[in-house]
């Protein structure tokens, strides 16, 4: 939820309410971390149960296009480079449901 203030009278008026999740809560869904869930509960006034990522098989959480870019400009190596992306992890954009967020994110950065 975003506000701004009006400089008017100094009331704060609503700009944008944007439900959509964000990169990184795909980790927490991938290691068993409902957080949509605990968060419409939280919203309903409904108790929250305490969840923890225990059994997440060592999951990680990883950028490719993003890594890429930084292995690149930090001039890793090659095993540096690849180390992260090892099984298992979970890649926030890439999706074989919906696969264009990717490919948008990709293209954007070969012409970079």
């Amino acid at each position: 939820v975003e506000y701004k203030r009006d400089p008017r009278d100094g009331t704060l008026r609503l700009m944008e309410v944007n439900a959509r999740l964000w990169q990184w809560h795909s980790l927490a869904a991938a290691c068993g971390v409902d957080l949509v869930q605990m968060a419409y509960r939280d919203a309903i006034g409904e108790p929250v149960a305490a969840r923890t990522s225990r059994g997440s098989d060592g999951r990680r959480w990883v950028a490719l296009v993003r890594h890429m870019r930084e292995s690149r400009r930090e001039r890793l190596g090659l095993r540096r480079t690849l180390a992260p992306l090892r099984p298992p992890f979970t890649e926030p954009v890439f999706s074989l449901h919906d696969p264009m967020p990717a490919v948008h994110q990709l293209v954007g950065a070969l012409r970079s």
